[in-house]
């Protein structure tokens, strides 16, 4: 598998991981936490997700974390563990 492959691979699983999320939060919190959310690239296994500032990333990151993580373990045969960067 080249590292397109992979790519397309993390990206289709942020993809799956969004109706968990969707599932657990309301829709409202969804829309305003989640929904903007980007998948940026992966490194192995590890998504990295873009945030539009460093308060939506703290913010995130402080409320929603071991939600978004649990999402990821539930979507995925293998541990992908995720990182926020500022887009």
């Amino acid at each position: 598998m080249d590292t397109v492959d992979i790519a397309m691979e993390n990206v289709n699983i942020w993809e799956a991981t969004k109706p968990y999320l969707h599932d657990k939060m309301d829709q409202a919190a969804y829309e305003t936490w989640i929904a903007p959310l980007k998948y940026k690239t992966s490194d192995k296994n590890k998504l990295i997700l873009e945030a539009p500032d460093s308060f939506f990333r703290d913010w995130i990151e402080n409320r929603y974390r071991k939600l978004i993580q649990e999402a990821l373990d539930v979507s995925c045969q293998e541990k992908i563990d995720f990182s926020i960067e500022i887009g």
